[in-house]
Parts: structure tokens; C-alpha cells; sequence
């Protein structure tokens, strides 16, 4: 995972919304659109974007500085929806293991 500095966040966003393409943007600031890749593009802007929607302004990295109220403020979730996000992964991981499962009886 990489982060995106506040500056260059600040760069795009103005020139994105003077109507140029983020591929093009990209490019003027030295980056490879064809290394990047049209996903990673798509998926860089909608950061950029949604940043801004939420907290009207920029910040370093991905989440801006907040309170710090213990384990829970530094994850970004309550114990809750940490717990709850936990469950959904081990389901995938079971989903995963029956399909894995599943495959090698198969082919036997």
C-alpha cells in the first residue's frame, strides 16, 4: 500500500476539477498510466475525491489525525464493528477452505 502526500493530493484535486483526465494529471507529475494501471487510476481518484467530500480538506496518508481514546480510536472502529468485521473474515476463510476442500476430492 502506498499513501498519497497532502500536497500532491491538493495538486490533482485542483487540476481535476479545472477538467483534466486523472491519467493525464498523473502523467504531468511524472507518473506511468500504463504502469499504474486504468483500476489503480480509478481507485486513486476516488480517494482523492472522497477525502475531500468527507473532511473538505486534505491530509497526509489515508485517515486525518484524530482523538485518541484508546485500541479502539487507533483501529478506526468501535469493538463492535471490529468484531463484526472479524466474523465476516474467518466466514470468507471457511468459504475459502470448503471450495479448496472441494477441488481436491474432486480430483481424486
Amino acid at each position: 500500500m502506498c499513501t498519497i502526500p497532502k500536497s500532491f493530493k491538493e495538486k490533482f484535486y485542483a487540476e481535476y476539477q479545472k477538467g483534466a483526465l486523472p491519467r493525464d494529471i498523473l502523467k504531468h507529475h511524472g507518473f506511468s498510466a500504463d504502469v499504474i494501471g486504468q483500476r489503480r487510476i480509478w481507485s486513486i481518484t476516488q480517494h482523492i475525491k472522497d477525502e475531500y467530500a468527507k473532511y473538505g480538506e486534505f491530509h497526509e496518508g489515508r485517515k486525518p489525525p484524530g482523538p485518541s481514546k484508546g485500541p479502539a480510536a487507533v483501529s478506526g472502529q468501535d469493538p463492535l464493528s471490529r468484531l463484526e468485521s472479524r466474523v465476516e473474515y474467518l466466514q470468507q476463510q471457511v468459504e475459502f477452505l470448503k471450495k479448496i476442500t472441494s477441488v481436491g476430492i474432486s480430483r481424486k
